[in-house]
């Protein structure tokens, strides 16, 4: 079957083939004649930014731009033009499923359906982006789920039984990427003031390149969550970014998330947040939720689509897998992780294992993140959580796992390194 999959999010939009997956940008750039997108959209957001635009996709629908560009009359004409962009490649007809956020109202999944139309694109499903995010956990039970657009985070409550189902959504407006470029770019201006008297915000030219550098490092976290010190410079004038700092920053910015949640359930993030998160003090109250493949998982879907009538709106879909019974054991919680000769107390904290074997002598084990870290072990005081941070063959008790695992004392690590770990409980320390 000619399938292709758009997920939409205003961060970005994704298009799947059975081939490959390219990513958009969701930025817009009008001029007299054309509208251009993506990067360099961006990169003309303050020099001109009544003619830049990025919340069409959030805000879809027939909310009127005062444009120059005589074809573009509201955010409808931008999402059309990007959507006919994005999908030019492929044949008239062609059979699309859309993953859509939980936020879309059903007037704007009915437009979403028109344009897919006017794009010549054959619809067979709109499917909730939430509940294709969670398909990767092991076990059953009620999961609290966040991913960040470019002007919000959303927060879905969904629960896994025979089916994933959403049950609840909860849109956190003006707490997105473009919001945090700006809260940061404020910050680092007022540095700039403070220590050099140049306000980086009094000419167009010096506040886009403040926010060029400003996103550049944002969007390096994205990528890889790790924070470094970064030099900020403007018209040969610099500022030190502090990690530290930076760090702090960013858990005031997303706050307002953390404190709707039950500080005894863990918040699964996907990436993008995740990566931002978890090295401030929030990170003790987040785990990682890695994104299944999903044009595999379409396909396994597709029996089940095809059994529905016209074209579907899924909030609901079957267990694609065996989900385990989320049991909670009752031993002793584990207190120390060992290897070898050396033995580390987790004290609330998070343990960071590393393949790095540049030091003598060599043990694999930090309280930061560092670029060889390839798995983390995140302790709220209570239990222990092992998170991948990279795929590396990390196993649990002899049974590999795909991306976390709940541990227990006297759980044994195992790596692709044959370095072995081991959880233990120490009761009294002499």
């Amino acid at each position: 079957m000619n399938l292709i999959i758009i997920e939409i999010n205003d961060f970005q939009l994704t298009v799947y083939d059975n081939k490959s997956s390219e990513k958009y940008n969701a930025y817009a750039l009008i001029e007299k004649d054309t509208v251009i997108f993506g990067d360099y959209a961006l990169s003309n957001s303050k020099l001109s930014p009544d003619d830049f635009y990025s919340h069409y996709w959030q805000r879809l629908g027939y909310e009127e731009i005062n444009s120059k560009n005589k074809k573009i009359k509201h955010y409808a004409d931008l999402a059309y033009n990007q959507l006919i962009d994005i999908t030019a490649k492929y044949k008239n007809d062609i059979k699309v499923i859309f993953i859509t956020p939980a936020y879309y109202l059903e007037q704007q999944l009915a437009l979403l359906l028109g344009l897919a139309e006017s794009c010549k694109l054959n619809t067979l499903a709109v499917i909730n982006q939430d509940i294709i995010n969670i398909e990767n956990v092991e076990c059953k039970g009620k999961y609290r789920v966040a991913h960040m657009g470019l002007h919000h985070c959303n927060l879905a409550s969904i629960a896994i039984t025979a089916e994933i189902k959403l049950s609840q959504n909860e849109v956190f407006n003006e707490l997105g990427l473009l919001e945090l470029v700006s809260y940061i770019s404020n910050w680092c201006n007022q540095n700039f003031i403070k220590h050099s008297r140049f306000d980086a915000f009094h000419s167009a030219d010096t506040e886009q390149a403040l926010f060029d550098q400003v996103y550049t490092v944002l969007f390096q976290i994205i990528n890889t969550g790790v924070f470094t010190d970064n030099d900020i410079t403007l018209n040969e004038k610099s500022i030190r970014v502090k990690k530290v700092d930076l760090q702090d920053k960013i858990a005031c910015f997303f706050s307002a998330l953390f404190e709707v949640n039950d500080k005894n359930q863990s918040l699964y993030l996907t990436s993008v947040l995740y990566n931002l998160i978890s090295n401030t003090h929030f990170k003790n109250q987040c785990e990682l939720i890695t994104k299944p493949a999903i044009f595999v998982l379409i396909q396994k879907l597709l029996p089940y689509i095809e059994e529905q009538r016209g074209i579907c709106l899924l909030d609901t879909i079957p267990a694609l897998k065996q989900y385990q019974n989320n049991v909670v054991k009752h031993n002793n919680a584990a207190t120390h992780i060992v290897f070898n000769q050396y033995c580390v107390a987790f004290k609330g904290k998070s343990i960071y294992l590393n393949n790095s074997v540049d030091i003598e002598p060599f043990h694999p084990f930090s309280r930061k993140q560092t670029p060889d870290s390839y798995a983390v072990l995140i302790s709220d005081g209570i239990n222990i959580n092992l998170n991948l941070l990279k795929t590396s063959g990390v196993s649990v008790n002899g049974e590999g796992i795909k991306q976390s695992a709940k541990l227990n004392s006297n759980d044994s690590i195992s790596n692709q390194k044959e370095h072995h770990f081991k959880l233990i409980t120490v009761f009294e320390e002499f």
